[in-house]
């Protein structure tokens, strides 16, 4: 067990700030999904948000609740998500079974710079450059 998840859970229990702030970032993140996961799973939870994170999944809303981690992930990633957590062995008591994109890494969000050369690189090929 991480020294951060015991000092997450000792402060969940008077904590009323969290599930506020977590509550507005589902609303500012669209459809959701909340993974609860046993505490006694084998990995920290922020072992579990970096193995999310690492593979492109924003990740909001952690904390331990009466020894269970809870992270939140947008609907559209919480199938890879479940993937993810499936393969590393990690234990889920509300997994992901909903339809939605298949399995796999979401996409890398592009800079505008990119955009635009895809868009030049596309413009030459039709006027034949």
């Amino acid at each position: 067990m991480d020294i951060l998840d015991t000092i997450l859970e000792i402060g969940s229990l008077c904590d009323g700030i969290s599930p506020t702030v977590a509550f507005f970032q589902d609303i500012l993140n669209g459809p959701s999904h909340t993974f609860l996961i046993p505490h006694a799973c084998g990995r920290s939870g922020r072992e579990i948000e970096k193995l999310l994170t690492g593979n492109g999944i924003y990740v909001w809303g952690q904390m331990i609740v009466n020894k269970t981690i809870m992270l939140t992930v947008r609907k559209s990633h919480a199938r890879w998500a479940q993937y993810l957590l499936d393969r590393e062995g990690i234990p889920v008591e509300t997994p992901y079974t909903g339809g939605g994109p298949s399995a796999r890494r979401p996409r890398k969000k592009r800079s505008a710079t990119e955009s635009a050369n895809d868009w030049l690189d596309d413009l030459a090929k039709k006027i034949g450059f």
